[in-house]
């Protein structure tokens, strides 16, 4: 009927589980969503430990998305999942109006964007 019940028939795109929405450009679950959060965020660094022709090539679904973080974060970057994604796909429709702010414009929360503050020393 609504929205969220269309978004039940969209898979995640790493791991083909029920997406939550739209996250860092793609849609995804959460699990995968909160896992590429963590690794870019940390700047982690993960190894492959399978062997042999199975190396670098490890199955990410639902059932095995935490079997091998390297693989999962390797496909996490094959289907487009990007760290400005998130901000984009959140932030992105409050400018339709080309105003750029305003009430609730997206300055002050979340600790995100670095700028410095935008010159208020006065």
């Amino acid at each position: 009927m609504g929205t969220g019940d269309r978004l039940l028939d969209i898979l995640c795109g790493v791991c083909g589980d029920r997406s939550s929405g739209k996250h860092y450009g793609i849609y995804s679950c959460d699990g995968c969503s909160g896992f590429f959060k963590r690794s870019i965020h940390n700047h982690r660094e993960y190894t492959c430990k399978a062997q042999g022709a199975l190396k670098g090539r490890c199955p990410i679904d639902k059932t095995h998305r935490n079997q091998c973080r390297a693989c999962r974060l390797a496909k996490c970057f094959k289907v487009k999942m990007n760290k400005e994604g998130e901000y984009l796909s959140t932030y992105l429709p409050n400018y339709d109006d080309g105003g750029g702010g305003g009430a609730g414009g997206g300055g002050g929360g979340g600790g995100g964007g670095g700028d410095g503050g935008g010159g208020r020393d006065e």
